[in-house]
């Protein structure tokens, strides 16, 4: 026991020199470092020259120089943009202007065509309406009756017009009541024809099958087929409402039901 207590004893007092030799080696590198630099420093004040003190002022100067150059450049760019952009903004305010212009003008354009339209129809409604007049009252006087008032009040429109087409007020009031008797007559007319149409179509078909002519109502047709049949069977103002009976009597209404939507 006291041999172990000698040994590491001995052990660390040669660790704690070894400690103390590098730490004096360290210190006297950096003494030897420190001197050296302080020489080539001494060597370098002596050496240094007017000339060199005048270089490096003007290198100063010229790096001052470029550096002051640089700065206008970008301050005269962003003038240069700056003016580009508004230059940009004042031409689009001024071609949105023009469009703005033009585009009231074509508005103001189709507003004329308009009511230029609407006085041709309403002449081709009055001249229709005074033939489909005679003949709706050959069929029946509720339609008779109806499509006769609608040509009254028409005539009453006329009239009216021609009275006061001297102001402009009484020009949008005459527009509103045209409108609204056409509406009025194609309500009429469009009641005439659905209360006449089925019995003419169903006897339609009837007939062809008695002849024994191609009956669509037999067949799966599609839409387009359907359409085409009756575009050629029917007539115009009734191939919407042709087959109607019979499909429904075959109970295949599913097939043409669409046409109807």
């Amino acid at each position: 026991m006291h041999n172990v207590v000698i040994i590491i004893i001995t052990i660390t007092i040669i660790i704690i020199i070894i400690f103390i030799i590098i730490i004096i080696i360290i210190i006297i590198i950096i003494i030897i470092i420190i001197i050296i630099i302080i020489i080539i420093i001494i060597i370098i004040i002596t050496t240094i020259t007017i000339i060199t003190i005048i270089i490096i002022i003007i290198t100063i100067i010229i790096i001052i120089i470029i550096i002051i150059i640089i700065i206008i450049i970008i301050i005269i760019i962003i003038i240069i943009t700056i003016i580009i952009i508004i230059i940009i903004i004042i031409i689009v305010i001024i071609v949105i202007i023009i469009i703005i212009i033009i585009i009231v003008i074509i508005i103001i354009i189709i507003i004329i065509i308009i009511i230029i339209i609407i006085i041709i129809i309403i002449i081709i409604i009055i001249i229709i309406s005074s033939s489909s007049s005679s003949s709706s009252s050959r069929s029946s006087s509720s339609s008779s009756s109806r499509s006769s008032s609608s040509s009254s009040s028409i005539v009453i429109i006329i009239s009216s017009s021609s009275s006061s087409s001297s102001s402009s007020s009484s020009i949008i009031i005459i527009i509103i009541i045209i409108i609204i008797n056409i509406i009025i007559y194609v309500v009429i007319q469009n009641y005439q024809y659905h209360t006449i149409t089925i019995t003419i179509c169903s006897k339609h078909v009837l007939e062809i099958s008695r002849t024994g002519a191609f009956d669509p109502c037999q067949y799966r047709l599609n839409q387009n087929q359907i359409k085409s049949y009756l575009s050629l069977h029917c007539n115009t103002l009734m191939k919407i409402n042709c087959c109607v009976n019979a499909l429904r009597q075959r109970n295949e209404w599913e097939l043409v039901s669409p046409l109807f939507q």
